[in-house]
């Protein structure tokens, strides 16, 4: 297992140290992502496991190195954690003195096979002769070439290396079988660019706490790959009140700069405090008052009641504000919300009857103004909004001083979408479009959480401090949408461009 941290090293480290350079004629070649011949008579390798305890096969390092350091804030440098970590002891002194000299354009293959790690990486042509150094004068293993790895006490690793000039590789092992077994294992664990698999009792021999019981990763890059695991965190709940029930379908739209659904797993608990806070701030008004209050209390009730706990947030371009709402009944969750909306509208129009003027909000409602399909988009205008809505929204308002709303229901989304902003409308409009087209609620009720970010991790961390800063993120790079659906005995969590 300390071996394959090195190689997980390698990948941070492929940006500092730079491609290879061309092979010219008289260079051993090597032969890309088929299996290294060895130049050497070797003994039986050792029989690969279906799912070996720790395995790391990497096709294509340089790409990966890249892709991942291309996600890292643009004020740290690369991996400079692991990098402080391998100057002080993260990995043992053999792993530190070799690394400068591992091609990265090229695959490396590691594997924890009957409680021996085994190691393959390819060795840069024109650095051959500096690991051949690093070996001269070890004590010879078998006939062939292997040497023993000089360790301090205690420290953990394979015993033997075999550094094969003509093929290109250094070998890492336990014993003889062990380096035999590193010259297939691109055959064997090489049919995807990305597979990782790591064993929780394994790992904690070397230092590494894992919370599952093992992880798998398997995919082409870091913006496509599936991770599974064995066993659950039930400190997950406690972290954060989810359910399996996410919205999926409403997040996969280029629209979306950056947008999150999951079901809400304690919405009823919270539905039944906030209507008893209701209550009593209604049953302390005046008589007058009351029964306006109540009666829109009512109607605020049937709409609310249905609502599932399925919910979405996103922003999207321009200053806008995309929710999602669930409804096992979408078509009586609108017409409720049109029964909530008809109320406060005649109740405002009552207040500005007696005289109370500019402390009334203005609210201007149009129904039915477009469709997309057989689905219906309402909208609204709340007018002279800067004096009703909270500073850190005002983002939302447009060039006229109003905040603009749309909102629809569609039954394939699964409930009611809302877009605040500028252009809401038309912002809605192109939604539903997506929609239509994306996986349906029925086809996410096991998706414990899905979001898709089109910003770079550096736009996120600034969020995280301000989050009024929201409203104002740009999309930065390729939407890429993130599922995650808890299994009976684990989690599935797949990551792929939108």
């Amino acid at each position: 297992m300390r071996a394959l941290r090195f190689l997980l090293l390698l990948v941070s480290l492929a940006p500092a140290v730079g491609c290879r350079p061309k092979a010219t004629p008289t260079e051993p070649q090597q032969q890309g992502t088929t299996e290294p011949r060895p130049s050497v008579s070797l003994p039986r390798p050792l029989p690969l496991p279906e799912r070996p305890t720790g395995l790391l096969f990497l096709r294509d390092p340089q790409s990966i190195a890249r892709a991942i350091a291309a996600e890292l804030p643009s004020t740290m440098p690369p991996f400079a954690a692991l990098l402080q970590q391998a100057g002080s002891g993260f990995l043992g002194a053999f792993e530190r003195n070799v690394f400068p000299y591992v091609a990265f354009d090229h695959p490396w293959t590691g594997v924890q096979i009957q409680a021996q790690t085994i190691l393959q990486v390819p060795i840069r042509p024109d650095a051959l002769d500096d690991v051949t150094a690093l070996l001269a004068g070890a004590t010879p293993a078998g006939t062939f070439g292997a040497v023993r790895i000089t360790r301090a006490a205690g420290e953990p690793g394979p015993k033997l290396a075999f550094l094969d000039k003509p093929a290109g590789v250094l070998t890492l092992a336990d014993d003889l079988h062990g380096i035999a077994t590193g010259y297939e294992l691109r055959k064997g664990y090489g049919k995807q660019p990305i597979h990782l698999v790591a064993n929780a009792q394994t790992a904690a021999r070397f230092g590494v706490e894992l919370p599952f019981s093992s992880v798998e990763i398997v995919g082409t890059s870091p913006h496509d790959f599936r991770l599974t695991t064995q066993g659950l965190l039930p400190e997950l709940s406690e972290l954060a009140p989810l359910a399996p029930g996410a919205l999926t379908g409403s997040l996969q739209s280029p629209l979306l700069v950056v947008g999150a659904s999951t079901r809400y797993a304690p919405y009823q608990a919270d539905l039944q405090a906030l209507y008893r806070d209701l209550r009593r701030e209604i049953s302390a008004q005046s008589f007058f008052v009351r029964g306006t209050l109540e009666d829109l209390f009512a109607r605020f009730q049937g709409m609310s009641k249905h609502w599932n706990g399925r919910v979405m947030f996103g922003v999207a371009p321009g200053n806008h504000v995309m929710v999602g709402m669930g409804a096992d009944n979408p078509q009586a969750a609108g017409h409720a919300a049109l029964h909530l909306v008809a109320g406060v509208l005649e109740n405002l129009k009552l207040a500005q009857m007696i005289g109370l003027g500019e402390a009334v909000p203005s609210l201007r409602f149009a129904r039915n103004t477009a469709a997309v399909g057989e689905i219906q988009i309402h909208a609204m205008v709340l007018k002279q909004a800067r004096q009703h809505v909270p500073r850190e929204f005002h983002a939302l308002i447009d060039e006229r001083g109003d905040l603009g709303f749309a909102w629809a229901v569609d039954a394939h989304a699964g409930g009611a979408l809302l877009v605040a902003g500028p252009q809401a409308p038309a912002m809605l409009q192109r939604w539903l479009q997506d929609t239509r087209r994306a996986t349906p609620e029925a086809g996410s009720r096991r998706h414990l959480a899905a979001a898709t970010v089109a910003v770079r991790p550096e736009q996120l961390l600034h969020v995280s401090s301000n989050p009024s800063a929201a409203l104002l993120l740009r999309p930065s790079r390729p939407p890429m949408r993130v599922v995650l659906e808890q299994l009976p005995t684990g989690y599935d969590l797949r990551v792929q461009p939108l």
